[in-house]
């Protein structure tokens, strides 16, 4: 199951802005990451909530050698609310490779229509 950036319910909002984009993670602005750092944020949280059998600890990371963005996205615990699966995952990247490390942490709910959105 796919989703594009803009599809982290309320997670991620971009702000175009000339050569980077804005963006507010967790409602905090985060600077300095581009569109291509802010897709392989989003790839690496896809991959975790649909990897099969996952468990705590499970980790994916990603990075973008040309802006020098990168991190890991950690599983922390497996729970399921009202029947829906959840998955809560710290978010841990750095952006441009400068300090410091900006560190979120976002339960994602699987929605009947297959797809994981932020819990709100």
């Amino acid at each position: 199951m796919r989703f594009s950036p803009l599809v982290l319910a309320g997670a991620l909002v971009f702000a175009a802005t000339p050569a980077m984009a804005q963006m507010f993670f967790a409602g905090r602005p985060v600077r300095g990451l581009s569109q291509q750092d802010a897709d392989l944020l989003a790839e690496s949280v896809q991959r975790l909530n649909d990897m099969p059998n996952l468990a705590v600890g499970a980790k994916d990371s990603w990075s973008d050698p040309r802006t020098r963005s990168g991190g890991e996205n950690v599983v922390t615990a497996i729970t399921e609310d009202s029947g829906t699966v959840c998955h809560k995952l710290r978010h841990e990247f750095t952006v441009r490779g400068r300090q410091p490390t900006r560190i979120y942490n976002l339960t994602w709910c699987r929605q009947p229509d297959g797809q994981w959105k932020v819990k709100s």
